[in-house]
């Protein structure tokens, strides 16, 4: 990826789908939300 993921909540999101996606990983459950216009979680 050469977009800097770290730019907006969406971007970020779709990164780390795009590495839970990777062959390797068996099994994962990953919860993204925003909590405010300019921060987000991700568990």
């Amino acid at each position: 990826m050469t977009d800097n993921p770290l730019t907006s909540l969406d971007k970020y999101s779709r990164f780390v789908a795009e590495l839970l996606n990777h062959p390797t990983v068996e099994r994962s459950t990953v919860m993204v939300w925003s909590d405010s216009p300019y921060t987000g979680i991700a568990e």
